[in-house]
């Protein structure tokens, strides 16, 4: 049996800690610099990893990776500061071992041979990119997929977007179903079904090669983006195949987020957009997600709300609601619009947060708001004792 092999039997039966993670790493330093810098291992088996890791990383089970999600995070002074006690940093390990991440060598590049169990696990065979699965390669652009992460409602994926033109073509990213394929081939004046339609809440960030945090082990070009997109279903995922679409404008003079409703200026002369599209496999987990609906009474300005809902995902907070207005609404009402939620858990310490407008959708009298806010950090939400929304408790005493 060759050392590969044999590494990734070892890996399948192991969680590699953040601990463990970082011994591996250092070995790694002392084999490309020459150098010494050996910590105590956790375990035998990190041990062994780490020895064997010089020469092969396989399975998919060791990374040089913490969350992507962590590069978007650092100096974002609108996170919501966890409690010390409150920390559940494993909760991305559990998470991530049971959905998509792409293996990679020493290198750095992605072998797809020597991926290991858990891709030849895989139904179809999708061409590796320098860092993930390359799920999109067209004239345009390519998107190179990192990581896929789903807990309950919520799904993020983290790619690496690769521009082939010499123009900056806006790029949206969307997980759906066929539907929403449909209903972009279909002519414009036909109204969307929002039953058949996914998501409920959406947001995402990029970085350039300029703007890599330090120590971001992913290398860029200066054609591409390190991206990190997420999105709230109305309902828990199910296991199975969902369409991504990569929907992008060019030349455009409104951008129409359709995640979120809002529009936003573009550049030059409006030529529409089109989109390109590829299969992709979700792994649900409803392990963690706690989701309140109810019934409310808040009026701001000519707009009256008169249902909520909650959504508190490991990494983020939600909240939609809905309601009427009477006479003309804008894109510009509720731009400083915001609500106030505090999570008090079971040890006693709690978290208060202001959600803030990410989105918003009118017309014909009705209208409906998306707000959220970020954890600096996982918790587990099953620890959740107590919920209010602008004061008003909506779960626990």
């Amino acid at each position: 049996m060759g050392i590969r092999q044999e590494t990734d039997e070892l890996m399948c039966q192991m969680r590699v800690t953040s601990e463990m993670h970082q011994a591996i790493m250092e070995g790694r330093k002392m084999k490309n610099h020459k150098r010494v810098a050996f910590r105590k291992m956790a375990t035998v088996a990190a041990a062994a990893v780490l020895v064997s890791s010089t020469m092969y990383v396989g399975a998919g089970y060791i990374m040089e990776r913490l969350p992507v999600r962590e590069f978007f995070i650092e100096g974002d002074s609108s996170v919501i500061t966890v409690p010390d006690s409150q920390k559940m940093p494993e909760i991305y390990g559990e998470v991530v071992d049971s959905t998509h991440s792409a293996a990679t060598d020493l290198s750095g590049t992605v072998s797809d041979k020597e991926a290991g169990s858990s891709m030849a696990e895989r139904k179809t065979d999708v061409p590796m990119g320098k860092y993930g699965e390359l799920i999109i390669d067209n004239e345009l652009f390519s998107i190179e997929l990192l990581e896929s992460i789903c807990t309950g409602r919520e799904l993020s994926l983290s790619y690496i977007l690769t521009y082939k033109t010499d123009e900056r073509m806006p790029v949206q990213v969307e997980v759906e179903t066929d539907y929403y394929g449909e209903l972009l081939d279909g002519p414009s004046d036909v109204p969307a079904d929002n039953s058949r339609l996914l998501l409920a809440n959406a947001f995402g960030e990029s970085l350039d090669w300029k703007h890599l945090p330090e120590g971001c082990i992913y290398e860029l070009d200066e054609n591409q983006e390190l991206c990190n997109y997420t999105q709230l279903a109305k309902e828990d995922y199910s296991s199975g195949m969902y369409q991504l679409y990569a929907e992008y404008f060019m030349g455009t003079d409104i951008i129409v987020d359709y995640a979120s409703g809002t529009e936003t200026p573009g550049g030059g002369s409006s030529t529409g957009h089109t989109y390109f599209k590829a299969p992709i496999e979700i792994i649900s987990n409803d392990n963690y997600g706690i989701a309140l609906s109810g019934t409310t009474d808040k009026t701001e300005g000519d707009v009256h709300f008169d249902t909520y809902e909650v959504y508190v995902s490991p990494w983020t907070v939600y909240l939609s609601m809905e309601g009427t207005y009477k006479g003309e609404i804008s894109a510009v009402w509720g731009a400083k619009s915001s609500h106030e939620i505090t999570i008090g858990f079971k040890d006693g310490t709690k978290v208060c947060t202001t959600v803030r407008l990410s989105g918003m959708g009118y017309g014909y009298g009705d209208i409906d708001v998306n707000m959220r806010a970020s954890f600096d950090t996982a918790i587990d939400p099953e620890s959740i004792a107590s919920v209010m929304l602008d004061g008003v408790v909506i779960m626990g005493e």
